[in-house]
């Protein structure tokens, strides 16, 4: 709760909704002038479509980058003016600060692509409106493919998530957390979804997700998880696993 008083009308917020109506707005101009990574009479509905377009679009690039820019961000709010010192002042185990900064920062995710979810099934009902023959103003958003895509995103992100906390909390210059991060989405764009070990890198366990989805690549699958989601589960188990223990040592 302290977390969510502090960050109000910080950058963090502000990345998170501005960042994701841009998003938005962006695929519904693609859509307009015919740019769309997904064709709306490649599928029998045009919603799936419409929702494959906008999830293909965010999650190869737009995914990883909100998350690595979203930890550093939350942890410089203390870094900023060493507030560290002071938290460690309250009557507070260390413990709880890493969870109360790894849960804002999940929470904060997971709001907003609930707003990303609301949004292009709103701009998808207002594009359906404009162009009626695009057939969304009459057909059906395909619940279960939304749910789908929703839970496999954040699942693809947890170990990410975990991983530049523990470098953002580590490092107190801003620029440290945000230049290990990228180096690491680069590498693994540069590297590609193709490649089989891209499944355990955290930087690359988002950009599989459509790859995935869409057939383009098959993962091996174990318990209805794939190796990039029970590897971004590892990731997330570990690197909170560190932070913690950071905190006891001190």
């Amino acid at each position: 709760y302290a977390e969510v008083l502090k960050s109000r009308n910080s950058f963090a917020v502000w990345l998170s909704l501005a960042g994701t109506a841009a998003n938005l707005l962006m695929f519904f101009i693609l859509h307009l002038f015919g740019q769309e990574s997904v064709s709306l009479d490649s599928t029998p509905n045009p919603w799936e479509a419409w929702i494959l377009s906008h999830y293909a679009g965010m999650a190869f690039m737009m995914l990883p980058l909100y998350v690595i820019i979203l930890a550093a961000l939350v942890h410089f709010m203390e870094h900023r003016h060493d507030m560290w010192t002071q938290l460690y002042a309250l009557p507070v185990g260390r413990q709880e600060y890493v969870m109360a900064k790894v849960s804002f920062i999940f929470l904060l995710f997971v709001t907003a692509h609930l707003l990303f979810v609301t949004g292009l099934l709103i701009t998808g009902f207002i594009y359906g409106l404009a162009i009626p023959d695009s057939g969304l103003a009459t057909a059906t958003p395909p619940a279960t493919l939304l749910l789908r895509l929703a839970m496999k995103t954040v699942v693809s992100v947890i170990g990410l998530m975990c991983v530049q906390s523990w470098i953002s909390r580590t490092f107190p210059h801003f620029i440290v957390s945000l230049l290990v991060g990228i180096l690491g989405f680069v590498c693994a764009g540069l590297i590609g979804p193709e490649w089989p070990g891209i499944a355990w890198i955290p930087w690359g366990q988002p950009m599989v997700l459509m790859p995935e989805v869409q057939g383009e690549i098959t993962l091996p699958t174990f318990g209805g998880l794939t190796t990039a989601e029970w590897g971004s589960f590892g990731y997330g188990f570990v690197f909170l696993g560190l932070a913690l223990f950071r905190e006891v040592q001190k």
